[in-house]
């Protein structure tokens, strides 16, 4: 394969049909992915270069790109990684590639089987630890959507968390407990689950998305090294739910 720019380096049907035999043998079933056509993850194939992502369509954050540089040399991108949320991995050959995607298929199985615990457990959470409602708030106070005055307060809340977070991630890194490459992976994370809660807060109940807030505070602080999680949610607390006593002392 000569590497020029602008131009598709999408897989063609031979290569297509050997991911859809590893797919369909790991247990996966195809009808749940759809074939994407993705501008490739670096520079060296011109600003337009267009390469192949197979997606996982119920969760579109799922997927697994075949990207290839200069000198033949294939590279992936899959999420979820194997320990990460995201990440690249050179592979070099095509035989290569096929392995890392069978390690994907695999991980990704295993993700999307495994129960949310912390979801479940939020689900369970009792209101108590909610913030109380305003005095003469309707009795259908939580399962009615946020007004717009709470929508703007709860993006600085959101805001907060997350520079919290991030500097925690860079304060991690400037004394070298994770690497350049970490860094900049966890903060992508985090950026991505608060805009998503940011986006969640637009058509959820009330309760629904304290419940789902609380969920996504578990995930992300299970990303920071563990002598730091208590001390994020104990943040989130108070930040976001605007109580103490979360976690206890």
């Amino acid at each position: 394969m000569s590497i020029a720019p602008n131009r598709d380096y999408s897989l063609v049907k031979v290569q297509q049909n050997e991911v859809f035999r590893i797919l369909t043998k790991s247990g996966l079933s195809s009808s749940d992915f759809r074939w994407d056509r993705v501008h490739s993850g670096g520079n060296w194939n011109g600003p337009h270069a267009v390469v192949s992502r197979l997606t996982y369509a119920p969760q579109p954050r799922f997927g697994f790109i075949f990207d290839v540089v200069p000198g033949d040399t294939y590279v992936a991108d899959r999420s979820p990684g194997i320990t990460v949320p995201a990440e690249r991995v050179v592979t070099q050959t095509w035989v290569r590639q096929l392995g890392a995607f069978a390690q994907w298929a695999s991980v990704l199985r295993q993700e999307i089987a495994e129960p949310d615990l912390w979801a479940e457990a939020a689900a369970q959470l009792p209101r108590a630890i909610l913030p109380a409602p305003p005095a003469g708030s309707s009795p259908d106070y939580w399962s009615e959507g946020f007004t717009a005055d709470e929508l703007d307060e709860l993006k600085i809340k959101l805001n907060a968390f997350q520079h919290s977070v991030e500097d925690k991630v860079t304060a991690l890194f400037d004394v070298g407990e994770l690497n350049a490459e970490t860094k900049e992976r966890q903060l992508a994370f985090v950026r991505e689950q608060i805009g998503e809660l940011g986006a969640a807060s637009q058509r959820q109940s009330r309760l629904s998305w304290y419940q789902l807030a609380i969920g996504v505070a578990f995930t992300i602080v299970t990303a920071i090294p563990t002598d730091h999680r208590v001390a994020l949610l104990h943040a989130f607390a108070g930040l976001v739910l605007g109580v103490t006593g979360l976690l206890g002392k």
